[in-house]
């Protein structure tokens, strides 16, 4: 196991002397003591992984993040139910659009995801691999966890734990084999298996969005899925410089903020609520 960087490690102690009593208080309410507790200790292991410097409101992360693990433990629950029938066991956490279709069979398991991104973590069961369908792609695993977004005809999938093969039948070379830490996106034209850090890849399921050399039009891109007043990048002096950062997802303003200050542009606010950024001669770091 990676060990954790000490500065990393004092800031979630940090956090988690600071704010766990507060959301075992929150949570209590909803799920019982006992529960609490042991939601509390799941939230912050979950949050371990992830750059945690700079977190602009800690109470709505933490708890966003701790009432997700509530409510996939109860699907999880309900769905042990289901597997007792026959059913799937996994959890499905999505991230902009649900999973499109469930097929149970008793020799396979299989979704469909007809858009948007979700993470799914599989019970083993060799005598029914599981699949996911994403468009041209097939994502078959007999028990993992793993990130699949679609992606033009095809999709983007990350391995977080086990192994997965990945078939396109629109590729000359359909299959790949990944390990974890490992990614393909087979709607590119040549596709190719590439080491990913997975924690930044799968940051969204627990509200965070991390960037690490990404260009400026692939992060706007990136918050504009999780929220509805949209950034408009007018600004092509900035499109293609490489960011580093981590932002709660729907945090727009900060983000926009963070631009602002550090390259030559100006965000406005147009009357349908969208925010454009343009080239400009001076910096101005506040969002009107």
């Amino acid at each position: 196991m990676k060990e954790m960087d000490p500065g990393a490690a004092a800031s979630l102690n940090g956090l988690y002397r600071r704010y766990s009593g507060w959301l075992g208080r929150r949570l209590r309410g909803r799920v019982g003591a006992d529960e609490a507790a042991d939601v509390v200790q799941e939230t912050y292991l979950r949050l371990a992984p992830y750059l945690l410097e700079d977190i602009r409101h800690p109470k709505a992360l933490l708890l966003r993040v701790a009432l997700n693990l509530v409510r996939d433990e109860r699907r999880r629950m309900a769905l042990r139910d289901r597997a007792m029938q026959g059913a799937i066991p996994m959890w499905v956490t999505a991230a902009d659009a649900p999973v499109d279709r469930l097929h149970l069979k008793q020799v396979r398991r299989a979704v469909e995801l007809a858009s948007g991104q979700a993470f799914f973590d599989v019970e083993g069961d060799p005598a029914r691999p599981f699949v996911v369908r994403a468009g041209a792609t097939d994502v078959t695993a007999l028990g993992t966890r793993f990130d699949v977004r679609r992606a033009g005809g095809g999709a983007q999938v990350t391995l977080v734990e086990g192994k997965v093969d990945v078939v396109d039948r629109g590729q000359a070379t359909p299959r790949w084999s990944l390990a974890p830490g490992q990614q393909i996106v087979t709607a590119s034209p040549r596709p190719a298996v590439r080491s990913v850090d997975a924690a930044s890849e799968t940051s969204w399921t627990v509200g965070r969005l991390i960037f690490a050399g990404d260009t400026v039009e692939a992060a706007v891109a990136e918050v504009n899925r999780y929220t509805a007043s949209k950034v408009v990048l007018d600004a092509p002096a900035i499109a293609d410089i490489a960011v580093s950062g981590a932002f709660n997802t729907g945090d727009v303003e900060g983000f926009v903020s963070a631009l602002t200050e550090l390259y030559p542009v100006v965000a406005n606010r147009t009357a349908s609520g969208q925010i454009v950024i343009r080239d400009a001669p001076a910096k101005n770091a506040s969002v009107r």
